[in-house]
């Protein structure tokens, strides 16, 4: 018989952390009894009547302890209807802690508990699902065939919850709705979903790369040191608390290993789940911890593919797979793949990748369109490598989700056709040329008295990630069509213009990314000994650069002289 604890009495307590104080009271279920707790937010603390029973600290696990020797005798043991009730209470504190993943950085803290049950015998572990994945060479293999991840990041964000537990409604819908749009993974980045997401991928076809929540905190243990050093790192025995959950013997007193001991025996029962890596962008991972927990993982779930730190190829170091996340613009992405090919002994995912912001107006379309290139573009440059798209939802001030903060998708499948498994060509943004007399071609250079340049050391034309590609036309002389449409391909240089006293900005570009609107130039004018002036910082060596060259030019009143003899892009 199985008794859950139903709904909380939540008691106040004046703290200097926020708490939680859950309280129930409950019949004896049989002659021994176990509490289980699905998830606890973070440290948790357990009685029964009144005394001390179980701490447990880590906000994503479940876990389990027998709490028969604290139980009141009561009736049901004597055979009796007569039962006497006991009382439970759960104490829910926030705390920092190791694995409190990046959820915190988004102001998302919380307390409490998901589920807890009162059991006549303990859980049985769930054994481990056969691994559907695998490498070949650079290629990813799932279910024995070559597989390209289109995934998207998932950082469990539900601010209307406060917390990372949505319902099955909602759970459902995003799986639906990726699926719609042609993505094949989902990547639950720095948070564990709770158990039934994982089913429900399992049941709508919907794989899982699962991050686990350590970021920006060190992956170091004297314990897993010893550990790995000692070669204690064989067989698991099945047997005893370590295979429910509790630590096991080898692990000691360290929080750490048995945190990722749960991670992995609770996860472990799900075919969806195809990668696993530790940790995020991480500089503080020790080696001999990692490998300590890479070897615990391939214990309890043999054949799995792992990496112990997704970020930078020159960080990992042990590991199934490669790992990198490339936020670059649309100019630097054709050269990525280039680098890239040929170098690589394994498959390569791009965990975190493809950023673009969009406002909140409803004018999505152009970061669809970067997306899409640098989808196309990985494409045709790097056949077997999978990408992560950043991400499935806007946060409070980074618009930068598929889906609005509110939850609203921002796209139609019919947008997003283009994306699965048939490859289209990626389009190709490349500079006009000519033929010389001899008949081979060249790059167009500059032309005289360059678009880009500085004035009196005024201003600077600084790199600018492009993360968010809202552009603004100021002046409606301008072919704003074509600026908007072109922003992102044949005219994006890459850079913006610094404000400078005196100039009137016609063209400029929104920087959301930050929190904070940035308004930065791309096209400006000025006056100058009687004269207009006009300094851009968009390309011109395109069809669509130059057809605005020659606009941006005729605001001048005259077109510049070349010197004799330099060579000049053909009109039109």
């Amino acid at each position: 018989m199985t008794r859950e604890v139903g709904p909380w009495e939540a008691v106040p307590e004046t703290s200097l952390a926020p708490a939680t104080v859950l309280r129930r009271t409950f019949r004896r279920p049989g002659p021994r009894a176990w509490v289980r707790v699905e998830q606890a937010a973070t440290r948790a603390e357990l009685r029964v009547n009144g005394q001390p029973v179980a701490t447990h600290v880590g906000a994503w696990t479940p876990w389990e302890v027998e709490i028969t020797s604290w139980l009141r005798d009561d009736g049901p043991s004597r055979g009796s209807d007569a039962a006497v009730e006991s009382e439970l209470e759960l104490t829910c504190r926030d705390c920092l802690h190791v694995t409190n993943g990046f959820l915190p950085r988004l102001d998302v803290r919380w307390t409490g508990a998901r589920r807890v049950e009162i059991l006549p015998q303990p859980t049985p572990p769930q054994a481990p699902a056969a691994q559907r994945s695998a490498t070949r060479g650079t290629q990813l293999l799932v279910d024995g065939r070559p597989l390209r991840v289109r995934g998207i990041l998932h950082w469990g964000y539900y601010p209307e919850l406060g917390k990372p537990w949505p319902g099955e409604e909602q759970m459902r819908r995003e799986i639906v709705a990726l699926r719609a749009l042609g993505f094949n993974l989902i990547k639950f980045c720095l948070w564990v979903p709770p158990p039934r997401y994982y089913e429900l991928c399992d049941e709508l076809g919907m794989l899982v790369w699962q991050e686990y929540p350590v970021w920006d905190a060190p992956l170091a243990s004297e314990a897993a040191k010893a550990r790995r050093q000692e070669g204690m790192a064989g067989r698991d025995q099945g047997s005893g608390l370590g295979d429910r959950g509790a630590p096991d013997r080898r692990d000691g007193d360290d929080a750490l290993l048995r945190e990722f001991r749960e991670f992995f025996l609770q996860d472990r029962a799900y075919p969806c789940i195809i990668l696993r890596t530790l940790t995020c962008e991480n500089d503080r991972v020790d080696a001999d911890a990692a490998a300590a927990i890479i070897d615990l993982a391939r214990e309890l779930i043999p054949g799995c593919l792992l990496l112990d730190n997704s970020g930078w190829l020159c960080s990992e170091r042990f590991g199934d797979f490669h790992d990198e996340h490339p936020y670059l613009h649309n100019a630097q992405w054709k050269y990525y793949g280039r680098r890239m090919r040929g170098k690589l002994s394994k498959p390569l995912l791009l965990g975190e990748t493809m950023c673009a912001d969009t406002l909140a107006d409803g004018h999505y379309e152009t970061g669809l369109a970067v997306r899409r290139y640098q989808i196309e573009t990985l494409e045709r440059e790097l056949p077997d490598a999978g990408y992560v798209v950043n991400a499935l939802r806007d946060i409070k001030d980074v618009p930068v989700g598929l889906f609005t903060f509110a939850g609203r998708p921002k796209y139609t499948p019919q947008q997003w056709a283009w994306h699965g498994e048939r490859r289209r060509p990626a389009r190709a943004v490349t500079p006009r040329r000519r033929s010389d007399e001899q008949g081979w071609s060249r790059e167009i250079p500059d032309p005289v008295g360059p678009i880009i340049g500085p004035r009196k050391g005024q201003w600077k034309c600084p790199e600018f990630t492009w993360w968010s590609p809202v552009v603004k036309v100021l002046d409606d002389s301008l072919p704003r069509a074509l600026i908007e449409r072109e922003c992102v391909f044949e005219l994006l240089s890459g850079r913006v213009l610094s404000h400078a006293d005196g100039t009137r900005v016609l063209v400029e570009v929104w920087d959301v990314h930050s929190g904070k609107l940035r308004k930065l130039p791309l096209v400006i004018e000025f006056l100058s000994e009687g004269r207009w002036h006009v300094v851009s910082a968009f390309r011109h060596d395109t069809r669509s650069g130059r057809e605005l060259w020659d606009i941006l030019q005729a605001r001048t009143g005259r077109m510049p002289v070349p010197p004799s003899g330099t060579p000049v892009p053909p009109s039109g």
